[in-house]
């Protein structure tokens, strides 16, 4: 599975993620649409890494689990990333970032970042 294989129109409900570690490998699972999908680091070397496999997990696999949380998905390629984003269609924040990143044209390595803070289900009513 690729980043391009989760990215469609319309949007999708998000309603877990977890990180992890997985051997030497840094993990991320989340659940869109009640599948849950797990990407792994690839490590190239001592200090080079990027998105390695995505593959489909059982969604009970998943134990940080919230309400229902609608976003976008975005893939965002440049010369400096390839990366997976959802996006929280009401606060119009990323929630989740996922892929490999670049320095230089040079230096890939794996991001995995998660901010359940950009959920419209976490703002604070003022």
């Amino acid at each position: 599975m690729t980043l391009d294989d989760l990215v469609t129109d319309g949007h999708r409900i998000l309603t877990g993620c977890d990180k992890g570690i997985d051997g030497d490998a840094c993990t991320i699972t989340f659940v869109l649409d009640g599948r849950a999908y797990r990407a792994s680091e690839d490590p190239m070397d001592g200090y080079r890494s990027c998105l390695g496999e995505i593959i489909e997990v059982p969604a009970a696999s998943v134990i940080n689990v919230f309400p229902p949380c609608i976003v976008r998905t975005e893939k965002v390629e440049t010369a400096d990333m390839d990366v997976l984003r959802l996006v929280d269609v009401v606060t119009g924040e990323v929630v989740l970032h996922v892929g490999t990143e670049n320095t230089a044209d040079y230096y890939p390595y794996y991001v995995a970042y998660f901010w359940p803070n950009h959920m419209a289900i976490n703002q604070v009513a003022r």
